[in-house]
């Protein structure tokens, strides 16, 4: 059977700097802080005027004829789709960032044995 770890990461921004902590149920830990690089991310938020619309606007074209709500109900689980795919991408660079920190780790167990 596979080792189960588990992963807490914790995120600070204070719009100056980052702190990032990590740490693992295998007693790994890190803690990082350095100023941060501003960050820019494009994701619309449609008003409600413009989602009834959107919605109304489909409903009238579907072949299949669905409904304002089934519409509106399929734009909920694209966005959560994309949540998740995030949520995915985050674990992905905790498992990245706990690997580095192993092989510093290493590294610095290593020092001790160079001349």
């Amino acid at each position: 059977m596979a080792k189960c770890t588990t992963r807490t990461l914790k995120l600070s921004d204070s719009g100056k700097s980052v702190k990032a902590s990590i740490e693992s149920s295998d007693g790994l830990a890190f803690e990082y802080e350095a100023p941060i690089k501003s960050v820019s991310v494009r994701v619309p938020r449609p008003s409600q005027d413009t989602l009834l619309s959107n919605s109304a606007y489909f409903a009238e074209r579907q072949l299949g004829g669905e409904t304002q709500r089934e519409c509106l109900e399929f734009y909920i689980r694209c966005r959560e789709k994309d949540i998740s795919k995030e949520i995915d991408e985050i674990r992905k660079s905790v498992l990245r960032i706990q690997r580095n920190m192993e092989c510093i780790e290493i590294a610095r167990k290593t020092l001790p044995l160079t001349r």
